[in-house]
Protein backbone atom coordinates (compact mmCIF):
# COMPACT_ATOMS: atom_id res chain seq x y z
CA UNK A 1 0.00 0.00 0.00
CA UNK A 2 1.00 3.60 -0.69
CA UNK A 3 0.31 7.04 -1.85
CA UNK A 4 -0.87 5.80 -5.59
CA UNK A 5 -2.30 2.30 -5.00
CA UNK A 6 -5.12 1.60 -2.58
CA UNK A 7 -7.58 -1.11 -3.64
CA UNK A 8 -10.73 1.02 -2.00
CA UNK A 9 -9.79 4.71 -3.30
CA UNK A 10 -12.11 3.82 -6.19
CA UNK A 11 -14.91 2.95 -4.05
CA UNK A 12 -15.78 6.56 -2.20
CA UNK A 13 -18.15 9.46 -2.82
CA UNK A 14 -17.56 12.74 -1.16
CA UNK A 15 -19.66 15.68 -1.07
CA UNK A 16 -21.27 14.99 2.63
CA UNK A 17 -19.69 15.84 6.01
CA UNK A 18 -17.46 13.28 7.68
CA UNK A 19 -19.51 11.05 9.93
CA UNK A 20 -19.36 12.42 13.37
CA UNK A 21 -17.19 10.08 15.05
CA UNK A 22 -14.28 10.36 12.48
CA UNK A 23 -14.42 14.15 11.60
CA UNK A 24 -12.20 15.18 14.60
CA UNK A 25 -9.33 12.73 13.48
CA UNK A 26 -6.61 14.08 10.75
CA UNK A 27 -6.14 11.07 9.16
CA UNK A 28 -9.62 10.97 7.88
CA UNK A 29 -9.78 14.38 6.77
CA UNK A 30 -6.29 14.10 5.02
CA UNK A 31 -7.88 11.04 3.55
CA UNK A 32 -10.99 12.58 2.00
CA UNK A 33 -8.96 15.68 0.90
CA UNK A 34 -6.70 13.12 -1.01
CA UNK A 35 -9.39 11.54 -2.45
CA UNK A 36 -10.80 14.88 -3.51
CA UNK A 37 -7.47 15.70 -5.03
CA UNK A 38 -6.93 12.88 -6.85
CA UNK A 39 -10.47 12.81 -8.16
CA UNK A 40 -10.06 16.66 -9.62
CA UNK A 41 -6.30 15.63 -11.14
CA UNK A 42 -7.95 12.77 -13.02
CA UNK A 43 -10.57 14.99 -14.90
CA UNK A 44 -7.23 17.10 -15.68
CA UNK A 45 -4.62 15.02 -16.84
CA UNK A 46 -3.73 14.22 -20.51
CA UNK A 47 -4.75 11.12 -21.95
CA UNK A 48 -3.01 8.02 -20.67
CA UNK A 49 -1.66 10.56 -17.85
CA UNK A 50 -1.86 10.33 -14.22
CA UNK A 51 -1.59 12.40 -11.07
CA UNK A 52 1.47 10.22 -10.15
CA UNK A 53 3.94 10.48 -12.97
CA UNK A 54 3.96 14.42 -12.35
CA UNK A 55 5.70 13.11 -8.72
CA UNK A 56 8.03 10.38 -10.57
CA UNK A 57 9.30 12.96 -13.71
CA UNK A 58 9.30 15.61 -11.12
CA UNK A 59 11.78 14.31 -9.20
CA UNK A 60 14.17 12.34 -11.94
CA UNK A 61 14.10 15.97 -14.42
CA UNK A 62 16.74 17.17 -11.46
CA UNK A 63 19.22 14.63 -12.24
CA UNK A 64 19.78 10.72 -12.59
CA UNK A 65 18.46 9.25 -9.83
CA UNK A 66 18.62 5.27 -8.69
CA UNK A 67 14.85 3.21 -9.08
CA UNK A 68 15.08 2.47 -4.74
CA UNK A 69 15.71 5.45 -3.64
CA UNK A 70 13.18 7.09 -6.14
CA UNK A 71 10.46 4.68 -4.45
CA UNK A 72 11.77 5.81 -0.81
CA UNK A 73 11.57 9.49 -1.53
CA UNK A 74 7.52 8.77 -3.18
CA UNK A 75 6.91 6.65 -0.41
CA UNK A 76 6.03 3.59 -3.14
CA UNK A 77 7.00 -0.01 -2.57
CA UNK A 78 9.51 -1.40 -4.76
CA UNK A 79 7.30 -3.97 -6.83
CA UNK A 80 4.87 -1.12 -7.74
CA UNK A 81 7.67 1.45 -8.61
CA UNK A 82 9.07 -1.24 -10.54
CA UNK A 83 5.73 -1.28 -12.50
CA UNK A 84 5.45 2.69 -12.81
CA UNK A 85 8.85 3.36 -13.77
CA UNK A 86 8.59 0.35 -16.83
CA UNK A 87 5.18 2.02 -18.17
CA UNK A 88 6.94 5.68 -18.05
CA UNK A 89 10.31 4.09 -20.18
CA UNK A 90 7.50 2.01 -22.43
CA UNK A 91 6.43 5.52 -23.22
CA UNK A 92 9.36 6.84 -23.86
CA UNK A 93 9.33 9.58 -21.13
CA UNK A 94 12.10 7.67 -18.83
CA UNK A 95 15.40 5.97 -19.76
CA UNK A 96 17.89 3.66 -17.73
CA UNK A 97 21.04 4.68 -17.95
CA UNK A 98 24.44 3.74 -15.90
CA UNK A 99 24.76 5.14 -13.10
CA UNK A 100 28.13 7.36 -12.94
CA UNK A 101 28.42 6.52 -9.51
CA UNK A 102 28.74 2.65 -9.63
CA UNK A 103 28.80 1.17 -13.28
CA UNK A 104 27.20 -1.82 -11.82
CA UNK A 105 23.86 -0.46 -11.40
CA UNK A 106 21.05 1.77 -13.60
CA UNK A 107 20.07 5.84 -12.40
CA UNK A 108 16.48 6.67 -13.99
CA UNK A 109 16.84 10.17 -16.25
CA UNK A 110 14.42 12.48 -18.12
CA UNK A 111 13.72 11.88 -22.13
CA UNK A 112 13.29 15.07 -23.90
CA UNK A 113 9.81 13.78 -24.33
CA UNK A 114 9.15 12.77 -20.97
CA UNK A 115 10.16 16.97 -19.96
CA UNK A 116 7.70 17.69 -22.37
CA UNK A 117 5.45 16.11 -20.62
CA UNK A 118 6.63 17.12 -17.30
CA UNK A 119 5.34 20.71 -18.47
CA UNK A 120 1.87 19.66 -20.12
CA UNK A 121 1.66 17.61 -16.55
CA UNK A 122 2.61 20.83 -14.94
CA UNK A 123 -0.09 23.13 -16.51
CA UNK A 124 -2.59 20.13 -15.18
CA UNK A 125 -1.90 20.00 -11.73
CA UNK A 126 -1.73 23.66 -11.48
CA UNK A 127 -5.44 23.63 -13.13
CA UNK A 128 -6.55 20.59 -10.69
CA UNK A 129 -4.68 22.99 -7.54
CA UNK A 130 -7.14 26.17 -8.48
CA UNK A 131 -10.24 23.69 -8.29
CA UNK A 132 -9.15 21.76 -5.46
CA UNK A 133 -8.85 24.94 -3.18
CA UNK A 134 -11.19 26.90 -4.67
CA UNK A 135 -13.68 27.09 -1.85
CA UNK A 136 -10.92 28.40 0.23
CA UNK A 137 -10.05 32.24 0.49
CA UNK A 138 -6.14 33.59 0.06
CA UNK A 139 -5.44 33.18 3.65
CA UNK A 140 -7.04 29.85 3.76
CA UNK A 141 -4.85 28.48 1.08
CA UNK A 142 -1.77 29.78 3.10
CA UNK A 143 -2.72 28.65 6.48
CA UNK A 144 -3.37 24.77 4.57
CA UNK A 145 0.23 25.19 2.93
CA UNK A 146 1.35 26.14 6.23
CA UNK A 147 0.03 23.35 8.63
CA UNK A 148 0.68 20.69 6.06
CA UNK A 149 4.58 21.98 5.60
CA UNK A 150 4.87 21.58 8.94
CA UNK A 151 3.23 18.13 9.36
CA UNK A 152 5.42 17.05 6.37
CA UNK A 153 8.83 14.79 7.24
CA UNK A 154 11.67 16.42 5.72
CA UNK A 155 12.29 14.07 3.03
CA UNK A 156 9.36 14.97 1.60
CA UNK A 157 9.80 18.44 2.26
CA UNK A 158 13.34 17.37 0.23
CA UNK A 159 11.56 16.98 -3.25
CA UNK A 160 11.63 19.81 -5.70
CA UNK A 161 9.22 22.62 -5.34
CA UNK A 162 7.22 21.90 -8.34
CA UNK A 163 5.53 19.05 -5.80
CA UNK A 164 6.09 20.58 -2.82
CA UNK A 165 3.98 23.52 -3.37
CA UNK A 166 1.31 21.73 -4.07
CA UNK A 167 -0.95 21.16 -1.70
CA UNK A 168 -2.50 18.12 -3.79
CA UNK A 169 1.02 16.33 -3.57
CA UNK A 170 1.27 17.08 -0.07
CA UNK A 171 -1.76 15.47 0.68
CA UNK A 172 -1.31 12.16 -1.27
CA UNK A 173 2.28 11.93 0.73
CA UNK A 174 0.92 12.61 4.48
CA UNK A 175 -2.45 10.83 3.23
CA UNK A 176 0.06 7.57 2.88
CA UNK A 177 2.29 8.60 6.04
CA UNK A 178 -0.58 8.46 8.45
CA UNK A 179 -2.75 5.81 7.43
CA UNK A 180 0.45 3.79 7.94
CA UNK A 181 0.78 4.88 11.33
CA UNK A 182 -2.89 4.35 11.60
CA UNK A 183 -3.27 0.74 10.21
CA UNK A 184 0.34 -0.09 12.26
CA UNK A 185 -1.85 1.07 15.91
CA UNK A 186 -4.56 -0.91 14.40
CA UNK A 187 -2.86 -3.83 13.65
CA UNK A 188 -2.76 -4.91 17.58
CA UNK A 189 -6.70 -5.24 17.58
CA UNK A 190 -6.51 -7.46 14.42
CA UNK A 191 -8.37 -4.36 12.34
CA UNK A 192 -7.06 -2.08 9.16
CA UNK A 193 -8.49 2.09 8.81
CA UNK A 194 -11.52 0.68 6.89
CA UNK A 195 -12.88 -1.57 9.90
CA UNK A 196 -11.75 1.18 12.13
CA UNK A 197 -14.43 2.92 9.99
CA UNK A 198 -17.35 1.27 9.77
CA UNK A 199 -17.10 0.05 13.46
CA UNK A 200 -17.05 4.27 14.75
CA UNK A 201 -19.82 5.21 12.47
CA UNK A 202 -22.08 2.12 12.76
CA UNK A 203 -21.53 2.73 17.03
CA UNK A 204 -22.78 6.33 16.23
CA UNK A 205 -26.29 4.78 14.42
CA UNK A 206 -26.83 2.04 15.39
CA UNK A 207 -29.62 -0.17 14.34
CA UNK A 208 -29.19 0.98 11.34
CA UNK A 209 -29.26 -0.47 7.42
CA UNK A 210 -26.29 -1.39 5.77
CA UNK A 211 -27.22 1.15 3.27
CA UNK A 212 -27.18 3.93 5.96
CA UNK A 213 -24.51 2.92 7.37
CA UNK A 214 -22.95 3.49 3.63
CA UNK A 215 -24.22 6.62 3.34
CA UNK A 216 -23.28 7.70 6.22
CA UNK A 217 -19.09 6.44 5.01
CA UNK A 218 -19.61 8.26 2.06
CA UNK A 219 -18.92 4.79 0.29
CA UNK A 220 -20.07 2.52 -2.50
CA UNK A 221 -22.67 -0.37 -1.88
CA UNK A 222 -19.59 -2.86 -3.19
CA UNK A 223 -17.65 -1.82 -0.78
CA UNK A 224 -19.42 -1.47 2.29
CA UNK A 225 -20.40 -5.38 1.39
CA UNK A 226 -16.46 -6.19 1.67
CA UNK A 227 -16.17 -4.60 4.50
CA UNK A 228 -19.00 -5.62 6.55
CA UNK A 229 -18.59 -9.36 5.40
CA UNK A 230 -14.82 -9.08 7.09
CA UNK A 231 -16.51 -7.40 10.20
CA UNK A 232 -19.36 -10.25 10.13
CA UNK A 233 -16.99 -13.11 9.63
CA UNK A 234 -15.00 -12.05 12.73
CA UNK A 235 -17.44 -11.64 15.01
CA UNK A 236 -17.53 -7.77 15.81
CA UNK A 237 -20.62 -7.33 13.47
CA UNK A 238 -24.49 -9.19 13.31
CA UNK A 239 -27.78 -8.79 10.94
CA UNK A 240 -30.67 -8.88 12.50
CA UNK A 241 -34.36 -8.49 11.76
CA UNK A 242 -35.55 -4.74 11.76
CA UNK A 243 -38.48 -5.19 14.58
CA UNK A 244 -40.07 -2.20 12.60
CA UNK A 245 -40.15 -4.22 9.37
CA UNK A 246 -39.64 -7.79 9.39
CA UNK A 247 -38.50 -7.90 5.68
CA UNK A 248 -35.44 -5.29 6.32
CA UNK A 249 -32.17 -6.52 8.90
CA UNK A 250 -30.64 -3.99 10.38
CA UNK A 251 -26.58 -3.93 11.73
CA UNK A 252 -25.46 -4.01 14.97
CA UNK A 253 -22.35 -4.31 17.19
CA UNK A 254 -21.94 -7.13 18.86
CA UNK A 255 -19.87 -7.12 22.19
CA UNK A 256 -16.81 -8.06 20.57
CA UNK A 257 -17.21 -5.16 18.23
CA UNK A 258 -17.49 -2.84 21.25
CA UNK A 259 -14.49 -4.02 22.87
CA UNK A 260 -12.84 -3.84 19.88
CA UNK A 261 -14.25 -0.29 18.88
CA UNK A 262 -13.36 0.90 22.39
CA UNK A 263 -9.34 -0.76 21.76
CA UNK A 264 -9.37 1.01 17.92
CA UNK A 265 -10.66 4.24 19.62
CA UNK A 266 -7.85 4.54 21.94
CA UNK A 267 -5.12 3.34 18.75
CA UNK A 268 -6.33 5.90 17.06
CA UNK A 269 -6.64 8.64 19.96
CA UNK A 270 -2.84 8.03 20.23
CA UNK A 271 -2.31 8.23 16.28
CA UNK A 272 -3.96 11.71 16.57
CA UNK A 273 -1.95 12.80 19.50
CA UNK A 274 1.14 12.32 17.19
CA UNK A 275 -0.45 15.36 14.85
CA UNK A 276 -1.06 17.43 17.88
CA UNK A 277 2.08 17.16 19.05
CA UNK A 278 3.44 18.82 16.01
CA UNK A 279 0.61 21.14 15.16
CA UNK A 280 -0.73 22.00 18.29
CA UNK A 281 -4.53 21.40 19.16
CA UNK A 282 -5.36 25.09 17.66
CA UNK A 283 -3.33 23.61 14.58
CA UNK A 284 -5.68 20.32 14.47
CA UNK A 285 -8.52 22.03 14.63
CA UNK A 286 -7.45 24.70 11.90
CA UNK A 287 -6.67 22.10 9.35
CA UNK A 288 -9.72 19.72 10.48
CA UNK A 289 -11.81 22.44 9.17
CA UNK A 290 -10.11 23.52 6.44
CA UNK A 291 -9.96 19.67 4.76
CA UNK A 292 -13.39 19.65 5.40
CA UNK A 293 -13.94 22.90 3.64
CA UNK A 294 -12.41 21.11 0.59
CA UNK A 295 -14.64 18.07 0.86
CA UNK A 296 -17.87 19.22 1.84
Amino acid sequence: MNAFDDDHDDQHSLGAPAPAPLAGYTGHQLRRAYLRAREVSRELMPPARNPRDMGILGIVKDGPISQRKLGDLLGVNRTIMVKLVDALEADGLLRRARSAEDRRSYALELTDTGRAAFEELSRAVAESERRLTAPLTDDERASLAALLGRMAPDELLALPDELTTRAGFLLAGLNWRLRERANEALRAVGLETRHWGALATLGHLEPCSQQELADAMGVSGPAMVHILGELEASGRVVRERNPADRRAHVLTLTPKGRADLAAARAAMDAVQQSVTDVIGEAGVTELNALLEKITS
